[in-house]
């Protein structure tokens, strides 16, 4: 592909930089209703472009995924792992609104924050921010090849993206899911049918090992998603994962990553 597609800018490497292979950024987006502009970045794969286009995942906390120098807690190597994968899949990154993000990884009021914005966050990425990628960049519309994916809150948006939206996204992936956080997740499950797609979810055992009852509320929300999940009959589309030890971190969420991207883009 053009390697400045319009609309899109080189990333600025810092001297410290971990970035591997091609990451753009884009113009700023408007995004009024979150009272902000959201700048995307997309890493591109090498080699030819598929017939029909690349699958495409939409991942939250976008300034964590590609580089350690502009993360705030780490990164997720999304660029090393796609590239160890030999994958033709695009990787878009939408950056958070700092301390503002619970506000919009959150559809629903919870005891921590009545005031939110994961309903309006959700509505821009579908209306605004999909649709500019999908112009600009040589990836597929198609459902079956678009993932959204994200962890704690952001598994949570994530889950409720793909639910909210089942004619946009095939796939999701969803890590470390801070469910227990907002309650009125469950009683909104209630409300969405199952359909064919597929779905990752996992947890490390000590999300937070300083506080146990925290790592358990975690573990405890892992398998009330995984059990409807499994009630909704997602059957060989779903895969679930615990991993031992693990922590709530980037890195952890790095260690899973190849093994979640290789279910979802199967």
């Amino acid at each position: 592909m053009e390697p400045n597609p319009a609309g899109w800018r080189p990333y600025e490497h810092g001297p410290r930089s971990t970035v591997v292979g091609t990451l753009l950024v884009s113009d700023p987006l408007g995004a009024p209703s979150l009272g902000r502009t959201i700048e995307l970045l997309a890493w591109l794969p090498e080699g030819p472009i598929p017939a029909g286009g690349s699958a495409a995942v939409y991942m939250h906390d976008g300034k964590n995924l590609f580089d350690e120098e502009s993360s705030y807690s780490g990164e997720w190597k999304v660029d090393e792992t796609l590239t160890a994968m030999e994958s033709t899949a695009v990787a878009i990154g939408v950056p958070n609104a700092g301390d503002r993000r619970h506000v919009e990884y959150c559809p629903w009021p919870n005891p921590y924050e009545q005031s939110v914005l994961g309903t309006e966050y959700a509505r821009w990425l579908v209306e605004v921010g999909k649709p500019f990628c999908e112009e600009t960049l040589p990836i597929s519309r198609a459902r079956e090849r678009t993932c959204v994916m994200g962890s704690s809150l952001g598994g949570v948006i994530s889950v409720y993206l793909f639910l909210e939206y089942p004619d946009q996204f095939g796939c999701v992936g969803s890590m470390s899911t801070a469910a227990w956080w907002t309650p009125d997740i469950w009683p909104y499950l209630d409300t969405v049918e199952s359909r064919h797609a597929r779905v990752y979810i996992d947890t490390g055992t000590a999300e937070m090992p300083e506080d146990p009852v925290m790592s358990e509320a975690y573990m405890d929300s892992f398998h009330r998603l995984r059990s409807w999940f499994v009630d909704a009959g997602y059957g060989e589309d779903l895969l679930t994962v615990v991993e031992e030890g693990a922590i709530h971190q980037e890195s952890a969420w790095a260690r899973r990553l190849r093994p979640a991207l290789e279910f979802l883009l199967a």
